[in-house]
């Protein structure tokens, strides 16, 4: 053999290893790019939080019309309805972990099936979204009618 057609089959051969091993790693790297992305948007909401609350608190402050208990109502209605997000958002994405490993690991489906179900398990948990917001829009309603009684 001579020496181009040597080193083209060993380029080949690694090449075709190496994306082997890509592909073998390649559920991990999603898995770890998603985690990576979940903790941004974990420190995104939680200074989001942070400052919506002081800006709650400074607006508050400035309000003589409400008492300082109704205030401090408004302040605990905030925070409460800010863990019952985090909480919804912790568990829609477990359940989108759990979703995408079975799907992963389903071989039965083709990936037009594929995309059909993951269509619809999204189209799902937008109306779950839908009805999480407007229960907490209800809530914040009723507490406003309350205070303002």
């Amino acid at each position: 053999m001579n020496r181009e057609l040597t080193f083209g089959l060993v380029l080949s051969v690694c090449v075709v290893v190496s994306g082997a091993v890509w592909a073998a790693n390649k559920p991990g790297a999603i898995k770890k790019h998603r985690q990576g992305q979940k903790q941004e948007r974990k420190a995104f909401n939680q200074k989001q939080h942070e400052e919506n609350v002081a800006f709650l608190k400074e607006r508050l402050a400035k309000n003589n019309r409400l008492t300082d208990a109704q205030k401090d109502e408004l302040i605990a209605q905030f925070e409460k309805q800010h863990q019952e997000n985090v909480s919804f958002r912790d568990g829609q994405y477990a359940e989108n972990l759990a979703f995408f490993d079975r799907i992963a690991a389903d071989t039965v489906l083709t990936q037009e099936q594929k995309r059909t179900v993951i269509k619809a398990h999204f189209q799902s948990q937008k109306t779950e979204n839908q009805q999480h917001h407007q229960e907490q829009r209800g809530e914040n309603k009723a507490l406003r009618q309350g205070i303002k009684q």
